[in-house]
């Protein structure tokens, strides 16, 4: 039976990622004899991790006694006290934090100065969340839209969104949010990219007979993608490489959308893609 495989319109890296990408190959590249770290993952994609590491560049987690040279923040973003704490020792820095994801930690900052509870929609332990918590004095953090229920009546709300979540539970949220407080301000922080690939993912999994979402099982962005494509498209799977791909799963499949998240680079589509045309 013949394949017809279609890649969604909008997949793969993202404007922040290949920024920071770019950032961290051109400090390794200016400074060959210098070591060249970075502060957690630079993006959620192992083997994009791996790719970085042949080239000697290495994921710290901890500002160790013995770090030296240069310091790369991950494009999630990292609270402001870290990069103070690494220019305190000694370190050059280089900030690779998505700049929309900036703009958070701007937006954020300035509301709770003006005595606003900030709540942050997004998950929990995801970095670039903790991040954006981790710059505010007393910030609440809600993963599902069902918990605001449980709030009790604040004065002064206002509400920001991890870059990466769903549009309509975001909605959701902000409407639920309107009943628990006088005055409530709404900053739908969520990236165009982001919204822009779930959108492309949820029309092709509708016309599709079986979706592929390839990415970092570590990524929120890309579990997000599967969510959407699972609900409309039962056949859904979420792969990290072509190696996980099985035949039986093509069997009397004669559409096969894939899609990516905004981690995964187009080296691994593209060997995703030759293989399906190999089974």
């Amino acid at each position: 039976m013949k394949k017809k495989i279609t890649l969604a319109k909008h997949a793969g890296f993202c404007f922040g990622v290949k920024r920071a990408l770019n950032l961290v190959i051109n400090a390794k590249n200016k400074n060959k004899n210098k070591k060249v770290n970075i502060f957690g993952p630079l993006i959620h994609n192992p083997q994009e991790i791996k790719r970085l590491e042949k080239k000697g560049i290495k994921t710290v987690y901890k500002l160790y006694k013995n770090l030296k040279d240069i310091l790369v923040i991950r494009a999630h973003g990292v609270p402001d006290s870290l990069i103070r704490r690494a220019k305190a020792k000694g370190l050059k820095t280089i900030d690779a934090t998505c700049p929309f994801v900036k703009q958070v930690h701007i937006i954020s900052k300035k509301l709770e100065k003006k005595g606003f509870q900030v709540v942050v929609f997004g998950d929990v332990y995801h970095p670039e969340v903790v991040g954006i918590a981790g710059n505010l004095k007393d910030p609440i953090v809600v993963e599902e839209p069902e918990l605001i229920k449980h709030f009790p009546f604040i004065e002064k709300i206002a509400l920001v969104a991890q870059t990466t979540q769903n549009q309509k539970k975001f909605k959701k949220a902000a409407n639920l949010l309107k009943n628990k407080c006088n005055k409530l301000i709404i900053k739908n922080t969520i990236c165009n990219a982001t919204e822009q690939r779930q959108n492309a993912s949820k029309k092709l999994a509708e016309k599709s007979d079986i979706m592929l979402i390839i990415g970092g099982k570590n990524s929120g962005n890309t579990k997000r993608l599967y969510q959407i494509c699972k609900f409309v498209q039962k056949n859904t799977h979420h792969i990290e490489t072509a190696d996980e791909l099985k035949k039986q799963w093509f069997e009397n499949k004669k559409t096969i959308g894939v899609t990516a998240g905004a981690s995964t680079p187009d080296w691994i589509i593209n060997k995703v893609i030759t293989k399906i045309n190999m089974l």
